[in-house]
């Protein structure tokens, strides 16, 4: 789309006969691009990239959509006064849920809740320390599941969190295999 930026769906979840998609990246991103060298079609494109990046849709069996609320654009928000947390937001995976959806967030490091109404809390903030003179990185939550009665959220550096009620990173050597399959 521009340059290195690319806005899709990234996630999508089904439940009783609902289907919920997620489009990655934040509409501030696109916001600042400059269209003065680019195709002519940037201006138009740009626009319906600042309209739709982040938002969390419901798609209708007819396959037309609605936004439940843009969660990338409150998600980069949240970000802005977190110490050592990129400025940055990437809704990524989605579970659909009772009255709404829950979202992974790989650029915010977020489990956000997103109601029905479009009321978008976040439930869980992964605050990531890498070991001592490992590559320095953030926790990149990238997908939620729903499970023996935990929700189940996996991290890029290869973790896994149990989430009833607060999350807690299971247990595990990097070099050791996953020990929960989901």
């Amino acid at each position: 789309m521009f340059g290195s930026e690319a806005l899709g769906v990234d996630g999508i979840a089904v439940r009783d006969g609902k289907v919920l998609a997620i489009l990655g990246e934040f509409p501030q991103g696109f916001a600042s691009i400059d269209c003065g060298r680019k195709p002519p079609d940037c201006p138009a494109v740009k626009a319906a990239a600042v309209s739709e990046a982040g938002h969390l849709l419901s798609v209708s069996k007819n396959g037309k959509w609605r936004s439940l609320g843009s969660v990338g654009a409150f998600d980069f928000d949240y970000t802005a006064n977190i110490p050592h947390q990129e400025h940055d937001a990437n809704p990524y995976g989605v579970l659909a849920i009772d009255g709404g959806a829950l979202v992974a967030d790989a650029g915010s490091n977020t489990l956000d809740r997103v109601s029905e109404s479009g009321e978008i809390t976040v439930l869980h903030y992964f605050h990531f320390e890498p070991p001592a003179g490992s590559f320095p990185t953030d926790a990149v939550p990238t997908c939620v599941v729903h499970a023996n009665d935990h929700l189940w959220v996996a991290l890029s550096p290869g973790w896994v969190h149990r989430h009833r009620g607060g999350c807690r990173r299971q247990q595990r050597q990097a070099t050791d295999p996953p020990r929960h399959r989901l």
